[in-house]
């Protein structure tokens, strides 16, 4: 089972730049289409904004109560957009809402899986190595190692790298892959993270 944030509070800074950067530099879409997609999340445009408004009414007394306030000012400031810069300012305020409580959200899924390894001789030690050769379109390699620490026990690391970030496998963009590396050891470890919201799967 493995556990990490849906946006590692690390990468905060950088998604917001990105982001925001994208929403003032967007010459693809029209005033008015941007005007009318700020105003279509209008908290009293329709019967299901209104039931999407509710629901984050009822989170105002749970751990999500700031991240609900915030859904809610941007339903109904939505309603008052008049402008391209109304809509920019709404869809900014809409993104560093949404990216804040991403660092707060904690994913978690089942892992299971068959490796098999060889033994790998180096100057600096011995131990179990398995590589896998590059899958899907996005060219996802898996290194896993098995190392003694001493005569019954192990640390076991794996690690997923993307070797096609540019790629694209259906609707996911391989550069939304994320790489990462774990360790999983014979000794306990404590691992503090600050979890306002848990998501299931990927």
């Amino acid at each position: 089972m493995t556990l990490s944030y849906k946006l590692e509070p690390k990468d905060l800074e950088s998604t917001l730049l990105n982001e925001i950067n994208e929403i003032q530099n967007d010459d693809q879409t029209t005033d008015k289409e941007a005007i009318n997609d700020a105003r279509s999340l209008c908290s009293s445009q329709s019967e299901e904004n209104k039931r999407v408004r509710k629901h984050f009414v009822e989170l105002l007394d749970t751990p999500q109560s700031n991240f609900a306030r915030g859904v809610i000012g941007i339903l109904d400031s939505a309603c008052k957009v008049e402008t391209r810069l109304d809509a920019e300012e709404l869809f900014i305020e809409l993104t560093k809402i949404q990216r804040e409580f991403d660092t707060k959200t904690c994913k978690i899924w089942p892992n299971s899986w068959t490796e098999e390894f060889y033994w790998k001789t180096t100057t600096s030690g011995e131990y179990w190595l398995t590589q896998s050769d590059p899958s899907g379109e996005c060219g996802i390699i898996n290194i896993s190692t098995l190392k003694q620490d001493s005569t019954s026990l192990w640390n076991y690391e794996s690690s997923r790298v993307v070797t096609n970030p540019q790629g694209t496998d259906g609707l996911l963009q391989c550069s939304e892959v994320e790489e990462r590396k774990a360790k999983y050891s014979w000794k306990s470890q404590d691992h503090l993270v600050d979890c306002k919201s848990i998501k299931f799967g990927y």
